[in-house]
Protein backbone atom coordinates (compact mmCIF):
# COMPACT_ATOMS: atom_id res chain seq x y z
CA UNK A 1 0.00 0.00 0.00
CA UNK A 2 2.86 2.46 0.48
CA UNK A 3 4.19 2.00 -2.65
CA UNK A 4 1.13 2.55 -4.37
CA UNK A 5 0.68 5.74 -2.43
CA UNK A 6 4.25 6.57 -2.85
CA UNK A 7 3.74 6.50 -6.77
CA UNK A 8 0.13 7.65 -6.50
CA UNK A 9 1.61 10.93 -4.95
CA UNK A 10 3.70 11.55 -7.70
CA UNK A 11 1.72 10.68 -10.55
CA UNK A 12 -0.26 12.79 -13.01
CA UNK A 13 -3.77 14.46 -12.28
CA UNK A 14 -6.47 12.66 -13.43
CA UNK A 15 -9.90 13.52 -14.30
CA UNK A 16 -8.99 17.01 -12.22
CA UNK A 17 -7.68 14.84 -9.03
CA UNK A 18 -4.33 15.28 -8.41
CA UNK A 19 -2.38 12.55 -7.05
CA UNK A 20 -2.06 14.21 -3.69
CA UNK A 21 -5.96 13.96 -3.89
CA UNK A 22 -6.05 10.41 -4.68
CA UNK A 23 -3.52 9.76 -1.71
CA UNK A 24 -6.15 11.18 0.02
CA UNK A 25 -8.66 9.10 -1.79
CA UNK A 26 -7.37 6.03 -1.19
CA UNK A 27 -6.45 6.10 2.32
CA UNK A 28 -9.43 7.00 3.36
CA UNK A 29 -11.05 4.31 0.95
CA UNK A 30 -8.92 1.75 2.98
CA UNK A 31 -9.62 3.26 6.34
CA UNK A 32 -13.85 3.73 6.36
CA UNK A 33 -14.92 0.85 3.48
CA UNK A 34 -16.40 4.17 1.98
CA UNK A 35 -17.50 3.65 -2.05
CA UNK A 36 -16.32 6.09 -4.77
CA UNK A 37 -19.47 7.61 -4.69
CA UNK A 38 -19.59 8.34 -0.96
CA UNK A 39 -16.00 9.35 -0.70
CA UNK A 40 -17.09 11.47 -3.68
CA UNK A 41 -19.98 12.94 -1.80
CA UNK A 42 -17.43 14.25 1.33
CA UNK A 43 -17.45 17.75 2.01
CA UNK A 44 -15.02 19.22 4.16
CA UNK A 45 -18.16 19.32 6.83
CA UNK A 46 -18.76 15.47 6.24
CA UNK A 47 -15.39 15.38 8.52
CA UNK A 48 -15.51 15.40 12.88
CA UNK A 49 -11.47 15.79 13.13
CA UNK A 50 -11.28 17.66 16.29
CA UNK A 51 -13.76 16.02 18.93
CA UNK A 52 -11.96 13.46 21.62
CA UNK A 53 -13.80 10.67 18.72
CA UNK A 54 -13.14 11.87 15.38
CA UNK A 55 -15.43 10.23 12.39
CA UNK A 56 -16.22 11.00 9.11
CA UNK A 57 -20.30 11.33 7.80
CA UNK A 58 -21.50 10.50 4.80
CA UNK A 59 -24.99 11.81 4.42
CA UNK A 60 -27.96 9.44 3.33
CA UNK A 61 -28.41 10.79 0.26
CA UNK A 62 -24.89 9.26 -0.86
CA UNK A 63 -24.98 5.94 1.20
CA UNK A 64 -26.16 3.11 -0.58
CA UNK A 65 -28.29 2.24 2.21
CA UNK A 66 -29.92 5.69 2.47
CA UNK A 67 -28.55 6.22 6.03
CA UNK A 68 -26.85 8.88 7.84
CA UNK A 69 -23.76 7.25 8.18
CA UNK A 70 -20.84 8.13 10.51
CA UNK A 71 -17.15 5.58 10.73
CA UNK A 72 -14.56 6.37 13.48
CA UNK A 73 -11.23 7.24 12.68
CA UNK A 74 -7.96 6.58 14.31
CA UNK A 75 -6.58 9.65 15.91
CA UNK A 76 -3.11 9.25 13.16
CA UNK A 77 -5.58 9.61 10.28
CA UNK A 78 -7.96 12.29 11.74
CA UNK A 79 -4.78 14.20 11.76
CA UNK A 80 -3.18 13.51 8.43
CA UNK A 81 -6.57 14.71 7.03
CA UNK A 82 -6.78 17.69 9.23
CA UNK A 83 -3.31 18.72 7.43
CA UNK A 84 -4.72 17.76 4.21
CA UNK A 85 -7.67 19.88 4.60
CA UNK A 86 -5.67 22.88 5.25
CA UNK A 87 -3.84 22.24 2.60
CA UNK A 88 -6.97 22.22 0.42
CA UNK A 89 -8.12 25.24 1.71
CA UNK A 90 -4.88 27.05 0.95
CA UNK A 91 -5.07 25.34 -2.93
CA UNK A 92 -8.35 27.36 -3.20
CA UNK A 93 -7.42 30.47 -1.41
CA UNK A 94 -9.56 30.05 1.54
CA UNK A 95 -8.10 30.53 4.49
CA UNK A 96 -10.74 31.46 6.59
CA UNK A 97 -12.04 28.87 8.47
CA UNK A 98 -15.85 28.12 8.22
CA UNK A 99 -17.62 27.36 11.04
CA UNK A 100 -19.02 23.60 10.29
CA UNK A 101 -16.84 23.11 7.38
CA UNK A 102 -17.41 23.88 3.84
CA UNK A 103 -20.49 22.16 1.53
CA UNK A 104 -18.12 22.50 -1.58
CA UNK A 105 -16.87 19.23 -2.77
CA UNK A 106 -13.61 18.11 -1.92
CA UNK A 107 -13.11 15.89 -5.09
CA UNK A 108 -15.87 17.52 -7.69
CA UNK A 109 -15.84 15.83 -11.12
CA UNK A 110 -16.36 12.51 -12.79
CA UNK A 111 -14.08 10.77 -11.29
CA UNK A 112 -16.10 8.74 -9.25
CA UNK A 113 -17.33 6.74 -13.16
CA UNK A 114 -13.77 5.93 -13.73
CA UNK A 115 -12.86 5.53 -10.06
CA UNK A 116 -11.29 1.63 -11.05
CA UNK A 117 -9.29 3.22 -14.11
CA UNK A 118 -7.62 5.58 -11.95
CA UNK A 119 -6.34 3.25 -9.26
CA UNK A 120 -5.30 0.80 -12.19
CA UNK A 121 -2.79 3.79 -13.27
CA UNK A 122 -2.20 4.38 -10.07
CA UNK A 123 -0.98 0.75 -9.38
CA UNK A 124 1.09 0.16 -12.67
CA UNK A 125 2.78 3.46 -11.88
CA UNK A 126 3.88 1.59 -8.95
CA UNK A 127 4.34 -1.41 -10.24
CA UNK A 128 1.53 -3.42 -8.55
CA UNK A 129 -0.27 -5.95 -11.15
CA UNK A 130 -3.66 -5.11 -11.30
CA UNK A 131 -4.43 -9.31 -11.59
CA UNK A 132 -2.98 -11.54 -8.78
CA UNK A 133 -1.51 -14.98 -10.13
CA UNK A 134 -4.97 -16.40 -8.51
CA UNK A 135 -6.78 -14.43 -10.26
CA UNK A 136 -8.23 -11.59 -8.39
CA UNK A 137 -8.40 -8.06 -9.36
CA UNK A 138 -7.12 -5.13 -7.47
CA UNK A 139 -10.08 -2.48 -8.30
CA UNK A 140 -11.31 0.11 -6.66
CA UNK A 141 -13.43 -1.80 -4.91
CA UNK A 142 -10.87 -4.23 -3.31
CA UNK A 143 -9.85 -1.31 -1.25
CA UNK A 144 -13.32 -1.65 0.57
CA UNK A 145 -12.68 -5.79 0.79
CA UNK A 146 -9.28 -4.23 2.32
CA UNK A 147 -11.09 -2.40 5.09
CA UNK A 148 -12.99 -5.73 6.22
CA UNK A 149 -10.08 -7.85 6.27
CA UNK A 150 -8.48 -5.13 7.99
CA UNK A 151 -11.21 -5.03 10.76
CA UNK A 152 -11.30 -8.98 11.08
CA UNK A 153 -7.40 -8.98 11.60
CA UNK A 154 -7.64 -6.28 14.12
CA UNK A 155 -9.73 -8.67 16.20
CA UNK A 156 -13.15 -6.44 15.69
CA UNK A 157 -16.85 -8.28 16.56
CA UNK A 158 -18.11 -9.31 13.53
CA UNK A 159 -21.23 -7.45 14.54
CA UNK A 160 -19.04 -4.20 15.03
CA UNK A 161 -17.46 -5.05 11.73
CA UNK A 162 -21.14 -5.10 9.78
CA UNK A 163 -22.13 -1.98 11.15
CA UNK A 164 -18.86 0.09 10.44
CA UNK A 165 -18.85 -1.92 6.42
CA UNK A 166 -22.34 -0.67 6.68
CA UNK A 167 -24.02 -4.02 5.82
CA UNK A 168 -27.31 -5.54 6.60
CA UNK A 169 -26.52 -8.49 6.78
CA UNK A 170 -23.56 -10.05 8.76
CA UNK A 171 -22.94 -12.97 6.38
CA UNK A 172 -21.99 -10.62 3.48
CA UNK A 173 -19.11 -9.18 5.92
CA UNK A 174 -17.51 -12.03 7.03
CA UNK A 175 -18.36 -14.03 3.69
CA UNK A 176 -17.81 -11.41 0.77
CA UNK A 177 -16.06 -8.61 2.55
CA UNK A 178 -13.28 -10.49 4.58
CA UNK A 179 -10.56 -12.45 3.42
CA UNK A 180 -8.07 -14.17 5.44
CA UNK A 181 -4.85 -16.09 5.13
Amino acid sequence: FAELLLATAAGKTFRGITGRDRVMIYLIATTTGFRASELASLTESSFELESESPCLRVRAAYSKRRRNDAIPLKQDIAEVLRGYIQELRLRRNKTTLVIGGSNELLWPGSWPNKAAEMLRRDLEAAGIPYEDGQGCFLDFHALRHTFGTNLANAGVSPKVAQELMRHSDVKLTLNTYTHVG
